[in-house]
């Protein structure tokens, strides 16, 4: 077992390029328990409310046991992941709301009456019984738990109260356990394994109410590229398997289009799974309504999600190749790559437990459109817009990425573009511009494939590859490329462009309008790519003052309110003209004619794509510095330009321009670095010094005792258990009932949602 773990710690560390995966269905396969949950008289409150008013939020109790294994700083970011998941899967779906508080069931029961007064009461208990566990290893509070009688044949108040009620979990529809426990699962040597889920007991209509998700203490301490938003995606994909996606609970998907209220729904009555075209595909009636409408594919009836297989046996996941980039595919990508898709909901709507709110889904635009064909094996080759040929280098099909076309178990015989996580074009990685090829790696930055090289360089030309240009939207569909030192161009659709001072060419895209879309600003010089899953977590990313100068006595028009409003909306305009910020982002507006001054607040972004503040704080200090800033206002017939000539950021360093003094930020910087060189080198001086005498002492000390052995260290005080102790019921102390003729006790199936795991 110590080697399996030194081994998975060795593949986190030194091969962080393996791509982790769920291993939900090498879980042992769960006995669900079945607990009768309240929720109050629906009927009744079916003559005051609309049905689809019945339901609210699903309300989501995380419990934390996480062990000693992990750190407090790792503890924090699963608190903050689970956390961040459950308000996401709180706006996406609503069920029946739990009436009071929700206990979970007790399956320490062995034999029942069969009748008398005590008919389907406890007679014996299982011998051995130690409580309920979700999965092996997470044993469920006592508290959570009901009580637990014994009773005699004809007596029907209890002979023995074993166990007293929990109180359980007020407010609550789902009790989630968060662990951090190494496991055997987490072991596996033949995979990365992050954290698991699975649920351990359903409602009466077959809805999870409580499950478990794990997180593999080594990996979470030993991976370098594990972010805080790998750790968000792993949480919501393993808390998605806890509510219901699972191959293993379709066959429990009820049928409620015919129930007013949603309780009381039967099974679903066709058959859920059906192959088409060598693909298994789920075909309850939602699902299939989104895959077809998705995909465009009108002609196969019965063209559902496609269910990824491991040796013709389905698991519970989707496709790698036909829905790459979804949320629930079996192995993870990057963060900013994986999507919650609307067919992916539509799974949870045909459960018949929860409503969906598709608002809330990710724009998911993996071979939308492609027809019934896309992503099998034989197509996948002449796909050439989502899979590529060879293992050269080129763009992901979101041209977020420069990515290597590589193969994997999941996706075989077809090839995609892979990035890592140093192959972002939006990230700046802590420079602006990475070479001499003209790229740019910025918030507005996106991949084309290109053979571009400067014409100072002696070669013919160079391979095709992936590089970052930045880019804007002129329009929908209409996409303009700029290089590092080159105006903005067009890029047509298909199309090859050259740029002066280079050989080779810049290949477009031939989808556009992944690039630009409808919903993007023309002022725009960002793609907005949709990033409902991931937020902003940089500390950088903060809202900050901006205060411009304009000229002496330029700003006194602003004494009358009408010209105020119509250059606070000139300013703004401007300031969107020149720097790619949406006008959400500016807030705060105030002018101060007597000083010459415009204040205003800029707000942090809120998706992953969009420039950071810092950044924006930088480029309009080069337009003000550059003298490209100014304020043209119409009004009242007359036109008036303002002027600014300097600009102040958030460290209150003011910078001006003029004719007599141009601002030199290598002048300052030159005195800083000779100043810090001084002080740095008076510290080096002092530590060397420092360390030369504590060797001498230590020498002189040794010198001094020589018999350094004799001295004996205290024991260590032993370090207490983190797991503390329960004491459990057992065999010996259970009471001893003798079986008579006239007692008719009734034997429970063991097959039937009774199974203890010890």
């Amino acid at each position: 077992m110590a080697y399996l773990y030194l081994y998975l710690i060795f593949l986190v560390q030194f091969i962080p390029n393996i791509s982790p995966q769920c291993v939900h269905d090498q879980l042992p396969k769960p006995v669900l328990i079945t607990k009768d949950v309240n929720y109050g008289n629906v009927k009744s409150a079916r003559s005051k409310r609309v049905p689809q008013n019945l339901y609210e939020p699903l309300r989501i109790h995380p419990i934390f046991e996480l062990s000693f294994e992990l750190s407090n700083e790792n503890k924090t970011s699963v608190k903050e992941a689970i956390n961040k998941a459950n308000g996401k899967i709180k706006k996406l779906f609503s069920v029946l709301p739990v009436k009071g508080n929700l206990v979970l069931k007790r399956s320490a029961c062995l034999l029942m009456w069969k009748e008398g007064p005590n008919k389907n009461r406890c007679y014996k208990m299982k011998k051995g019984y130690r409580g309920e566990y979700c999965l092996e290893h997470f044993r469920i509070p006592m508290v959570h738990l009901e009580g637990f009688n014994l009773y005699d044949r004809s007596n029907i108040s209890a002979t023995y109260e074993v166990y007293e009620q929990g109180v359980g979990v007020p407010d609550t529809d789902f009790i989630l356990y968060i662990t951090s426990q190494t496991t055997t699962t987490c072991q596996r040597g033949d995979r990365v394994v992050y954290g698991y889920a699975a649920n351990c007991q359903v409602d009466q209509n077959g809805r999870p109410i409580a499950g478990v998700v794990n997180f593999c203490p080594a990996t979470l301490k030993q991976s370098k590229e594990y972010t805080q938003d790998h750790l968000y995606i792993t949480a919501l994909h393993e808390m998605f398997h806890a509510l219901g996606f699972s191959k293993t609970m379709f066959t429990e998907f009820r049928d409620c289009s015919k129930s007013e209220d949603g309780s009381n729904c039967p099974t679903q009555s066709q058959p859920v799974l059906r192959p088409v075209d060598g693909v298994t595909r789920l075909t309850t009636p939602s699902v299939k309504q989104k895959t077809q409408q998705h995909f465009a594919c009108r002609t196969e009836a019965i063209y559902g999600g496609p269910m990824d297989s491991k040796n013709n046996i389905i698991t519970s996941h989707w496709d790698s190749r036909i829905m790459h980039g979804s949320l629930m595919m079996s192995q993870s990508v990057q963060p900013h790559l994986t999507y919650i898709d609307e067919i992916t909901l539509a799974v949870f709507e045909d459960s018949g437990w929860y409503k969906v709110d598709y608002s809330q889904a990710d724009r998911f635009l993996w071979g939308k459109g492609q027809g019934c064909k896309f992503g099998l094996k034989e197509y996948c080759g002449s796909q050439r817009e989502f899979f590529c040929q060879g293992s050269g280098n080129g763009c992901d099909y979101m041209a977020l990425d420069k990515g290597v076309c590589r193969t994997d178990t999941h996706i075989k015989p077809c090839r995609i573009y892979t990035p890592s996580s140093q192959d972002q074009c939006f990230k700046k990685f802590g420079v602006r511009y990475s070479n001499d090829y003209g790229e740019t790696f910025s918030e507005s930055s996106r991949c084309f494939v290109s053979s571009l090289f400067p014409k100072y360089i002696n070669t013919s030309e160079i391979e095709s590859v992936g590089r970052c240009y930045e880019h804007r939207c002129k329009r929908a569909g209409h996409v303009q490329i700029k290089l590092r030192k080159s105006d903005w161009i067009d890029c047509l659709p298909g199309s090859s462009i050259q740029i002066t001072g280079y050989s080779g060419s810049i290949v477009c895209p031939s989808n556009p309008h992944i690039l630009c879309s409808e919903d993007q600003l023309v002022t725009s010089t960002a793609a907005h790519t949709q990033s409902t899953t991931h937020r902003i977590r940089d500390p950088d990313f903060e809202a900050i003052p901006i205060k411009i100068f304009f000229s002496q006595d330029n700003l006194t028009q602003l004494m009358d309110p009408t010209f105020r409003s119509q250059f606070e909306a000139s300013f703004i305009r401007k300031v969107i003209s020149v720097i790619p910020v949406s006008r959400e982002r500016i807030q705060n507006f105030s002018a101060d004619p007597e000083n010459n001054t415009v204040t205003f607040w800029l707000h942090p972004p809120n998706a992953l794509n969009n420039v950071s503040s810092e950044d924006i704080e930088y480029q309009l200090e080069m337009v003000v510095l550059n003298g490209r800033f100014w304020v043209h206002v119409e009004a009242d017939g007359k036109n008036s330009t303002f002027y600014a000539n300097g600009i102040s950021n958030r460290s209150e360093i003011s910078i001006w321009l003029n004719e007599k003094k141009v601002y030199n930020p290598g002048h300052g910087l030159k005195s800083d670095i000779l100043i810090g060189t001084i002080v740095g080198s008076i510290v080096f001086i002092a530590l060397a010094i420092s360390v030369f005498l504590l060797i001498n002492k230590r020498t002189t000390d040794i010198m001094i005792s020589p018999d350094i052995s004799s001295v004996s260290a205290s024991p260590a005080t032993p370090r207490p258990s983190p797991y503390r102790k329960n004491r459990a019921l057992g065999a010996s102390s259970m009471p001893s009932i003798e079986e008579s003729q006239e007692f008719i006790p009734m034997e429970i199936d063991d097959s039937q949602a009774i199974e203890v795991l010890v």
